[in-house]
């Protein structure tokens, strides 16, 4: 099974220069370096904060995706690189609601993203 590539820190860096002039410039690069390790678009702004999370509130560094969120309609594991737990813990720091249902990645009203709306972040 191929992996995905470990962004470097350059890189890193690249991609948070020109994400720095959005407002939603965490939540944005949180969102492409959850894809980066794997997930499509649709799976990963399906994300809730009960898959998210674990009991202690800190970002897991695997997350079940449930069958009727993937494309294959298979339940999937997906494991994320140190970078990309960072990444979205840095966006767990300036997120507004963290009860278990609620969407992980929010839109600026507080709901799911969109997959269209993702697809033009990425």
């Amino acid at each position: 099974m191929a992996t995905s590539k470990e962004m470097t820190t350059v890189e890193i860096k690249r991609l948070k220069k020109a994400l720095s002039m959005n407002r939603h410039a965490v939540r944005d690069l949180a969102i492409i370096a959850v894809c980066l390790n794997g997930a499509r678009v649709g799976e990963t702004v399906s994300l809730t904060n009960s898959q998210v999370f674990d009991e202690a509130g800190n970002v897991r560094n695997e997350i079940a995706l449930n069958k009727w969120k993937t494309k294959t309609r298979q339940s999937r594991w997906l494991y994320l690189s140190p970078q990309t737990v960072k990444a979205m813990e840095d966006y767990k720091n300036v997120k507004k609601k963290t009860s278990s249902e609620e969407p992980f990645f929010e839109s600026g009203k507080g709901s799911f993203i969109t997959s269209n709306s993702a697809q033009k972040i990425i």
